[in-house]
């Protein structure tokens, strides 16, 4: 049996988003481990590998779905538009990030933000300019 078919453009989106995903939860899983046990943070009840695994993977996910539709409708630029998109909105959650107050003890508050950040950037900068490139190269 010859189970060789093209994928289609909706689907070759959103596998592009779930690998790219998987890759951002595994190193989104070792930045938390490597930030946890530098800085002795232990207070997030937010930030916790279940929500790591959840945010890592769906966001990619969507953005997938996004850029299929982007392509559908800007042809030729949606990759350029996605790629705009995406980085301004990772700017804009990194500078959110940086006025999130936590705790009423200054430091917990700066460590919150360092895990924080760190994982908006890696979902943010991994989607920005993994989802159009993978989508372009035939993998899947």
């Amino acid at each position: 049996m010859d189970y060789n078919y093209k994928q289609t453009p909706l689907s070759q989106s959103v596998f592009s988003g779930l690998a790219v995903g998987i890759l951002a939860t595994l190193i989104n899983l070792a930045y938390n481990y490597a930030v946890r046990g530098i800085t002795e943070f232990s207070l997030s009840t937010i930030i916790n590998v279940s929500s790591i695994i959840f945010a890592s993977v769906l966001l990619p996910v969507f953005a997938g779905v996004i850029f299929y539709f982007l392509q559908l409708w800007a042809k030729a630029a949606g990759a350029y538009i996605f790629i705009i998109l995406f980085a301004a909105l990772t700017a804009f959650a990194v500078i959110k990030g940086l006025g999130i107050q936590r705790s009423s003890i200054p430091q917990e508050s700066v460590d919150f933000r360092w895990l924080f950040i760190g994982i908006m950037l890696t979902i943010g900068g991994l989607t920005t300019f993994m989802v159009p490139w993978l989508y372009r190269k035939d993998y899947f």
